[in-house]
């Protein structure tokens, strides 16, 4: 077995096995292996085939990397921008051989095309290869193309190498599309989606990552149709209670203040579960109501919610939604007696704020009447920037409303069998 990669110049060729050297062969035939291999976050430089003595060179994390330098480690950091492109290296100081203090140093510089493709013009270009999206940019032989893992990026035409997993999404643009054809707002990982489904069938189902879009059970319903579950780019939880509240001064960090847990499954799969404390009520309940319980897609929007508290994630995409117990008390945006309109997932003020504001005794405006709250960064957890970041590239996701039943028992039967096992949205 072997595998070929066609560049612009030459075909690169690696046999496939296990129990003999991995070696290049190009058409003046087979050389033992030099190179970088990869090892999760660790990359190893091998010289002459000798596989048993690697070189370790760099460990990757988020942040940055370390750099073996003549054995001596050298930390550098990242400065990115909104769509994790990696704009600047910054190298800190350090000691050559213990003597000689080396200053602290920006050693590369990256400028981009929208479609990702680096400039010519920055410093140190050859000095670390994750660039656009802080994916690897492999320039060897004129391959020039982002490793995005199941899938390779081609920026000098803004296209995937071979076809999308989820095409069928796009059939409209190309099943080579990248990101719907809009690279300079969104990102895509992987092009994996979430699941809620029993991995066995009997146990209780959970949440799991897929590389496909939909995902055949093998359960008939009671009908005898077979379900098939539809997955998610992101997934967020808001398990809470009716009798959530603000605490003293109106605040989420007051004393006596009850939230809801919110849980979010983001985009990168089992490691990118995080959580944050939420409030899904309004400022005043009695005066404002809220909206209903329920499954609602969050669609991102730009521009999206004016105001000091701004943001981009529009429930139901501003459309119309159920409220609470059927009653939309507010006297300020009523959409009609049972509905709201215009409700974006948000933050409170700084410091937690998130009650109603007043002016000779009447009520003028509120935090909240019908949106939901993530607590502000900030305050020793979890907070609204880190939820944006988590869900950044994110165009929408499915959220669940729930503030009265924990999230596993609202599942709905799909066979005759007594214990339900299968979530269907």
């Amino acid at each position: 077995m072997e595998t070929q990669y066609f560049t612009m110049k030459l075909p690169i060729i690696i046999p496939i096995d296990k129990d003999s050297v991995c070696k290049w062969k190009f058409s003046s035939g087979l050389v033992n292996q030099t190179g970088t291999v990869y090892i999760d976050n660790l990359e190893y430089q091998i010289n002459d085939g000798n596989l048993q003595s690697p070189n370790l060179l760099k460990v990757y994390n988020s942040e940055g990397y370390s750099d073996n330098v003549n054995g001596s480690w050298v930390y550098n950091y990242y400065r990115k921008d909104h769509l994790g492109n990696i704009r600047e290296v910054w190298r800190a100081s350090y000691l050559r051989g213990g003597v000689t203090n080396i200053p602290a140093a920006t050693i590369q510089e990256t400028q981009y095309y929208p479609s990702g493709l680096p400039w010519s013009e920055g410093i140190g270009a050859a000095v670390q290869s994750r660039k656009y999206n802080g994916k690897e940019f492999v320039e060897m032989h004129g391959y020039d193309t982002y490793d995005y893992g199941a899938r390779g990026y081609f920026p000098a035409s803004g296209r995937f190498m071979t076809v999308d997993p989820l095409a069928e999404k796009y059939y409209s643009i190309s099943p080579y599309a990248y990101c719907g054809g809009n690279p300079v707002n969104r990102i895509d990982p992987n092009g994996m989606d979430w699941f809620y489904y029993s991995a066995d069938g009997k146990s209780d189902p959970t949440w799991n990552w897929r590389d496909e879009s939909s995902y055949h059970t093998g359960v008939k319903d009671s009908n005898g149709k077979e379900v098939v579950l539809q997955g998610q780019e992101a997934v967020v939880t808001f398990d809470g209670s009716r009798d959530e509240k603000l605490g003293n001064g109106n605040n989420l960090f007051g004393e006596g203040a009850k939230l809801a847990n919110v849980t979010v499954y983001g985009p990168d799969g089992k490691d990118d579960i995080k959580n944050y404390k939420g409030f899904s009520m309004s400022s005043d309940f009695d005066t404002f109501g809220a909206s209903d319980d329920g499954k609602y897609t969050v669609n991102y929007r730009s521009p999206g919610k004016s105001g000091k508290l701004k943001s981009n994630w529009a429930i139901n995409n501003t459309n119309p939604v159920d409220c609470l117990d059927g009653n939309n008390p507010s006297p300020i945006d009523p959409f009609s007696s049972t509905q709201k309109n215009g409700a974006y997932i948000h933050t409170s003020n700084k410091n937690g704020f998130a009650g109603s504001f007043y002016k000779n005794g009447n009520v003028t405006g509120a935090i909240t009447t019908g949106c939901l709250l993530i607590v502000p960064s900030g305050h020793g957890m979890n907070g609204f920037d880190e939820f944006n970041s988590q869900l950044q590239g994110v165009s929408s996701f499915l959220l669940i409303l729930n503030r009265s039943v924990p999230i596993n028992n609202i599942i709905a039967p799909a066979s005759n069998n007594s214990k339900p096992q299968w979530q269907l949205y």
